[in-house]
């Protein structure tokens, strides 16, 4: 992915509410496909509404 140019952010992040709301509850988490899925939508709704 970064030869095209994306970059990649671990999941649950600091960057979205929902992932700071994930950390906050379960501090020290890993993560899952759900966490990562509920980031991405709210990215991109949040790219939409740019």
């Amino acid at each position: 992915m970064r030869t095209y140019g994306a970059s990649v952010t671990p999941s649950p992040s600091e960057e979205t509410q929902i992932g700071r709301k994930i950390l906050e509850e379960h501090p020290g988490t890993t993560g899952s496909l759900g966490c990562a899925i509920s980031e991405a939508v709210e990215v991109a709704v949040r790219t939409l509404e740019a």
